[in-house]
């Protein structure tokens, strides 16, 4: 991969000119920004490296104690739900997303002490949902909620002010995450009981719409500049429907986990879940997969993507047989596919955007390979004796924290220093 080919995280099939439109403004603006400031994958990456390896401890030392590392605020298994998904993926999503809509719309996003402040608030709400802070309920939930809002309204007024339509759907998925996490604060306060396993569910579920939505876009084309294949290509109709029915999979996802739905909504769930993995599957037949899994920077997102799939199909199974854990199957899409694309995307972005060629070196194979292995293990917990489950969950969970600890390790020189090509970001 070029040098040429790293600056852009998105869909890259943007005009070079919307990224260059007042570049000279903008790069000044940046370069006034601390280094680590100075775009949002920098510091929100770090972050959330940091946070999945201490939270996944926190997540295995309450499994083997049965101490809730919540607090009590919630259910311990709903604060490892929240935590991955509002603390962990929000943050990955947030770097990522602050970084893309530059190069989508050619205007800056948060960054400096603005970036810094989006940083503080997504750190105060990991930190009062410890549950051990002592402030009222009210405030704990106000302030987590806070974090995705002000994400969708720093995001949103970039993409909404170049007039970028094309990327509003990315907006209205933010703040539906937003109320994913509301309605999960909003149980705890005892004004919506029973919400929080829809509201997690469907929060999940948005996440996924988020990878279909964004993977569609970057995956057959950095295969396509990587390979130079011009057979590789995505085909609009395929595409839509892999957006449609991944879409309809979120609000059946929360109406199957109502209280008091019954097998019926579940059954449609399911159903709609297994169209969308075999709909993301056919997506995938036009983009290289036999090509990009020598190239271990493009395999790690096809891997990624061939887990939406997986978990899709799994949570379609599970629907009818009881045998198959429901759970085995959100596993497949949270450390799969998501925890899989984070790490490849989060890799790319770090090398790419601090001015150095994409390739992976030993610790991001370490990444990809482990990321991969935890969520392989994880699905063992389907093939071994009932007494050994719970080392399926240890297995998992190290590994996804090995992956997550080798990022860092190659990372964080890069995170921290300047550019070695002079440019700003």
């Amino acid at each position: 991969m070029s040098k040429s080919d790293a600056p852009s995280p998105g869909s890259g099939s943007q005009p070079v000119k919307l990224r260059m439109q007042g570049a000279p403004r903008k790069d000044e603006a940046l370069r006034k920004s601390p280094t680590w400031l100075a775009m949002g994958f920098r510091p929100f990456f770090l972050c959330a490296a940091l946070f999945a390896c201490i939270a996944t401890a926190l997540w295995l030392h309450a499994l083997a104690s049965g101490r809730d590392p919540g607090g009590g605020y919630i259910a311990m298994n709903y604060w490892h739900a929240h935590e991955m998904l509002h603390g962990f993926v929000m943050a990955v999503v947030a770097g990522f997303l602050l970084t893309a809509s530059r190069n989508w719309t050619g205007r800056n996003t948060a960054h400096g002490y603005a970036l810094l402040g989006l940083v503080l608030l997504w750190a105060l709400g990991r930190v009062l949902m410890s549950g051990r802070t002592g402030l009222p309920n009210p405030l704990v939930a106000a302030c987590v909620v806070a974090f995705p809002l002000a994400l969708a309204a720093v995001v949103g007024r970039v993409i909404v002010g170049a007039g970028s339509r094309r990327n509003y759907g990315i907006v209205v998925i933010l703040l539906a995450v937003a109320g994913s996490s509301l309605f999960v604060h909003l149980d705890a306060l005892g004004v919506t009981p029973g919400a929080t396993r829809p509201a997690l569910y469907g929060g999940l579920h948005l996440i996924v719409l988020l990878t279909v939505v964004i993977g569609g876009r970057i995956i057959p084309l950095f295969t396509r500049n990587r390979c130079s294949d011009d057979s590789i290509r995505s085909w609009p109709a395929v595409d839509r429907a892999a957006l449609i029915l991944a879409a309809l999979v979120v609000p059946a996802s929360v109406i199957a986990w109502l209280p008091g739905a019954g097998d019926a909504a579940f059954r449609a769930y399911g159903g709609l879940a297994f169209l969308s993995g075999c709909t993301q599957l056919l997506r995938m037949r036009w983009w290289g997969t036999r090509s990009a899994i020598r190239v271990p920077m493009l395999a790690i997102l096809h891997a990624g993507y061939l887990w939406i799939a997986i978990g899709q199909l799994l949570v379609g199974v599970a629907s009818v047989r009881a045998e198959l854990p429901h759970s085995l199957a959100l596993h497949a899409l949270t450390i799969g596919a998501i925890g899989g694309l984070i790490v490849g995307m989060m890799a790319r972005v770090t090398i790419g955007h601090t001015g150095r060629t994409i390739q992976a070196g030993t610790a991001a194979r370490v990444a990809f390979v482990s990321i991969n292995l935890a969520v392989a293990a994880r699905l063992c917990a389907a093939l071994v004796p009932a007494t050994q489950v719970r080392i399926t969950w240890y297995v998992s969970g190290g590994l996804f924290a090995l992956s997550l600890a080798a990022y860092l390790v190659g990372a964080l020189p890069l995170l921290l220093s300047a550019r070695p090509d002079g440019r700003p970001g």
